[in-house]
């Protein structure tokens, strides 16, 4: 049988409670009814979905609405084992610190000695942490971030932005998505921080004896319309741009270390 595009639906009931129906229970008739009487939504929440019978199809599923069709469709999200156990750490460890500080580690070798300062970014303390959380950008766009947070307060301060982690192992942000972080952020305050699983720990770090949320003088994000690497705001405008520097930074490090090994 061919994969269903909507295996899952979800909906509400009179009291609030979120629901969920399996495409592959809908041949039990109770199942198939419970899914006619309720108003579905696929798992994002985002698409109004129908049922189909087994008597018009050869499998009953559910099916997106006429409705739904040309709302804001969710961009493409990475999915590997490797990703996988990496946003469950970040995640297990941002859960479990309740006190947090967002800062930036600056690390310098002066005359062969090496130095390290940091500076604190933003108080995290108290933020509610979650995997996979869909966000809306625009008319056209739903981001899943890998992870995401905010302040519970229902006032917005710059000084308590939104945050959100990508990690990357494989595949940079679509170029749609992308363009939609910049925008958000220009707009509100959000920071997108890039954690790379090739990388990990080095980029982004939560040590969690410290209570800190450290990334490094190195490390790429959004904030206010630009992707910064450190204190500086770059030019790039693009996620194939993105992908391109980090790439060219990564080999300019392996041939350094190749030529200095005892650096």
């Amino acid at each position: 049988m061919s994969k269903l595009e909507h295996p899952v639906a979800v909906y509400y009931d009179k009291h609030g409670k979120r629901h969920e129906i399996l495409a592959s229970t809908l041949s039990n008739p109770a199942k198939f009814a419970e899914s006619r009487n309720n108003d579905l939504l696929d798992e994002s929440e985002q698409i109004s979905l129908g049922v189909r019978e087994e008597s018009t199809a050869a499998v009953a599923h559910f099916f997106e609405k006429a409705e739904s069709r040309g709302s804001r469709k969710i961009s493409f999200c990475e999915s590997d084992p490797r990703h996988n156990e990496r946003v469950d750490k970040l995640v297990s460890a941002l859960q479990r610190t309740t006190e947090l500080t967002l800062e930036i580690c600056f690390r310098k070798t002066v005359n062969g000695e090496k130095t390290e300062t940091t500076e604190n970014i933003a108080n995290l303390s108290g933020y509610r942490w979650g995997p996979e959380v869909h966000r809306i950008q625009d008319a056209k766009t739903i981001i899943r971030h890998d992870i995401f947070a905010q302040d519970p307060e229902l006032a917005m301060s710059i000084h308590r932005p939104w945050i959100a982690i990508e990690v990357i192992n494989t595949h940079f942000p679509d170029e749609q998505t992308f363009n939609a972080m910049l925008k958000t952020s220009e707009a509100l305050p959000l920071m997108v921080l890039f954690d790379f699983v090739e990388r990990k720990d080095y980029f982004l770090k939560v040590d969690e004896a410290k209570k800190t949320l450290r990334i490094q003088g190195t490390t790429y994000y959004i904030k206010e319309g630009k992707l910064w690497r450190g204190e500086n705001a770059t030019k790039i405008a693009s996620s194939r741009e993105f992908e391109t520097e980090y790439k060219a930074m990564i080999k300019r490090w392996t041939e350094y270390r190749k030529n200095n090994p005892l650096a």
